[in-house]
């Protein structure tokens, strides 16, 4: 049987050379998940949820492909492992190749069943990745594999096996009756309850993998995933598309790119290892010609899951697309003030201004989902202001209004703080503002969300919470200035620039976060955030 799925490591060749045979499998550049799993935890920390997903898609879909072939894999793990039974130890099989692109690998062990009803019999796998039922002697199935995958989408999240240890009946005592511990409250409850459902002790009630397609949070992410294919990954687009409720969302494909101009994704720095060593310790500071086509693409970092970093030699680098020093592409946040009438009530006035009242601030002030708010001392009250932010994919001055959404490429969630007892100062001695809504960490803001995601910006949910408390439920319909006129009156002041972040101001219900508590916010149906708020501490 040939199995041909962009997903699946190709056979090239059978060579018998001095009465030995070696099997030329397709090469992966790209290196394998372990490796780049180890120097992510040791080097970045955390990866980001959309980062994941792209991830877990992809071994779903070549799983699907596997069981629709009646293959079922059997061994599906992240990271070299040491077998507890045989006392060896078992390699990785998920590779990633140069573009990133997942490659699922290492078939040893894999069966082929005859029909449907069938069931592979022997005892098979590394025992961390094994399925309860086999453990207790029961045979494999489909259900089997899905078990293996949550383990794999669980190590993802946590970078630890979901039931680990160093003696095999400690390990399988975990799995037969061990409590899952929970992955951070940084990934939303989607992704959360999906690890729970794939790790279902019970295989009957594990959903199966065209139900794990189906599912919201995969949906929501293979979106996204689209808007990349199209321009940059066209071979996985079959994939995505053949596999997604697309509602119309290419037609045609150049208006779902997010980048429609983006260069090609090969086009790359290069160098040598040595370089590439002083980089990474200098806190990843060096310069790319390219940005990282994903779904938070808007941020420029020096490499990304899905896209590995060229260099001259063996050596290859993987970074999240983590809030980073380097943001070359994200130009400038160009900010709303008293763009809901009740919000303006609110602050004091008798009713929105006639005209947008626009304020900077630097892309210092990002701080991604997952990452801390931090608050000077003394510095008074900080509020809260959720916002839906516009992220402009074509430049351009002096915009036509009617030509305003041809600029937009996508969507993020970001909470403006401010600093009140700081702003008020400023207003009274007629000052800008700068000192009180610029500070690190300023500007919490989510992953891109890509236009085609979006099909009604003016009807968009959003919320935030203050630990426990619903402060802001509003909706993007009651803004004052809609978001082409907003495009079309800033371009008139600056130049927009492909990164730039429009955010288009705050419902009501704007208020003071106390350092301890935690902000969580979302737009409701598409994504949500989280961020404790802690004290800054000074640098000596």
């Amino acid at each position: 049987m040939t199995l041909q799925h962009v997903n699946i490591i190709q056979f090239v060749e059978l060579v018998d050379k001095d009465s030995q045979l070696a099997l030329v499998m397709e090469y992966a550049s790209g290196g394998d998940l372990e490796a780049f799993l180890r120097w992510q935890q040791e080097s970045v920390g955390r990866l980001s949820e959309s980062a994941i997903m792209r991830i877990f898609i992809q071994i779903v879909l070549a799983l699907q492909y596997l069981h629709e072939h009646r293959v079922m894999h059997r061994d599906l793990k992240p990271k070299v492992i040491a077998d507890l039974i045989s006392r060896s130890f078992s390699s990785t099989n998920i590779l990633l190749d140069g573009d990133g692109i997942v490659k699922l690998t290492d078939f040893g062990v894999s069966k082929l069943l005859t029909s449907s009803l069938d069931f592979a019999q022997t005892m098979t796998g590394t025992p961390h990745y094994m399925a309860p039922e086999l453990l207790e002697g029961g045979a494999y199935d489909y259900k089997s594999d899905v078990w293996s995958l949550g383990c794999v989408l669980y190590e993802l999240a946590v970078f630890t096996p979901p039931f680990n240890g160093t003696a095999l009946g400690a390990v399988v005592g975990k799995i037969l009756h061990g409590e899952l511990l929970p992955i951070s409250e940084q990934y939303s409850s989607q992704l959360r309850a999906l690890v729970s459902n794939l790790l279902e002790k019970d295989s009957s009630r594990r959903p199966s993998l065209s139900d794990i397609l189906k599912s919201d949070v995969v949906q929501r992410h293979m979106l996204q995933l689209v808007s990349v294919a199209t321009s940059h990954q066209p071979m996985l687009l079959d994939q995505f598309g053949a596999r997604i409720n697309l509602h119309e969302v290419i037609k045609p494909l150049e208006s779902v790119s997010p980048f429609p101009n983006y260069p090609s994704i090969h086009t790359v720095d290069h160098n040598s290892d040595a370089l590439v060593n002083r980089q990474l310790k200098s806190e990843l500071r060096c310069s790319v010609k390219r940005m990282c086509a994903s779904t938070n693409a808007w941020f420029t970092e020096i490499s990304c899951p899905l896209l590995v970093l060229s260099v001259m030699t063996k050596a290859k680098q993987f970074v999240d697309f983590g809030y980073g020093p380097i943001r070359a592409t994200s130009k400038k946040i160009i900010a709303i003030g008293k763009n809901y009438e009740a919000h303006a009530r609110e602050m004091g006035a008798t009713s929105a201004p006639k005209d947008p009242v626009l304020f900077l601030k630097p892309t210092t002030s990002y701080v991604r989902n997952g990452g801390s708010v931090l608050l000077p001392p003394g510095i008074g009250e900080v509020h809260h202001e959720v916002e839906l932010g516009v992220v402009i994919g074509k430049g351009g001055k002096d915009i036509a209004e009617s030509a305003s959404m041809d600029h937009v490429a996508g969507y993020a969630l970001a909470i403006d703080m401010t600093a009140r007892d700081l702003q008020a100062k400023a207003k009274k001695a007629g000052l800008p503002w700068t000192h009180a809504k610029g500070l690190d960490t300023f500007t919490p803001i989510s992953d891109f969300i890509p236009k085609s995601v979006v099909p009604s910006p003016h009807d968009l949910n959003l919320w935030l919470k203050v630990d426990d408390e619903l402060r802001q439920n509003g909706n993007t319909g009651d803004m004052v200035h809609n978001i082409p006129f907003l495009i079309s009156y800033v371009s008139r002041i600056m130049t927009l620039e492909e990164g730039d972040l429009l955010i288009t101001g705050t419902p009501e219900g704007v208020g003071p976060v106390p350092v301890g508590s935690v902000l969580t916010a979302g737009i409701t149906g598409l994504i949500d955030v989280r961020f404790p708020v802690e004290t800054r501490v000074y640098k000596a």
